[in-house]
């Protein structure tokens, strides 16, 4: 009865590179698609197709290199950067963060500035995925201190500031999408 399954999504967590080719040979017509995300997130914070039902994936845009696991894209009014620590606590700029380091599922929207103590990653580096986006939790209930360290937000922290969850995943940015290197 599965073998006619045309599609299949996997969402939430990471899907590894040898459970999509697994899922690819079992479900030969069948296309995969991966979102992924965080609890704190909301839902999906990339969505992507890896291919399958006879035609390739948005990952043969390539440039994940092996070991990673390509997760797509931000939808809409999200964004994803793969960033390292700062050797300063000042802000970025919204023009040092629009690398290839980062991604925003909306381009008629500037990229937003990355929190102080955070820089876009260089062009094919691996580093930690921050997440951005109408998703985002306030923080976790009653835990302040694990809210102050997962939680920052850019500009200052004022009204107009914007919120960015440091998810703790190893991620790259590479042909177009975010690759997913590691949970954290």
């Amino acid at each position: 009865p599965f073998l006619a399954l045309r599609t299949l999504l996997v969402g939430g967590g990471s899907l590894s590179a040898r459970a999509a080719a697994a899922a690819a040979a079992a479900l030969p017509r069948a296309t995969l698609h991966t979102a992924y995300g965080l609890t704190e997130a909301g839902s999906s914070v990339t969505y992507g197709r890896l291919g399958g039902g006879g035609g390739g994936g948005d990952e043969s845009r390539g440039g994940g290199g092996s070991g990673g696991v390509w997760v797509g894209t931000p939808p809409p009014g999200a964004a994803v950067c793969v960033a390292l620590p700062s050797d300063s606590a000042t802000p970025s700029s919204s023009t040092s963060t629009a690398s290839s380091s980062c991604l925003s599922g909306d381009a008629a929207t500037p990229f937003p500035p990355l929190p102080p103590g955070w820089r876009g990653a260089p062009a094919g580096a691996t580093g930690t995925i921050l997440a951005a986006g109408p998703g985002l939790a306030a923080g976790y209930f009653r835990d302040a201190p694990a809210t102050a360290a997962a939680f920052l937000r850019s500009g200052g922290g004022g009204p107009a500031s914007t919120p960015w969850l440091v998810t703790g995943d190893a991620g790259r940015v590479a042909g177009g999408g975010l690759w997913l290197w590691g949970r954290g």
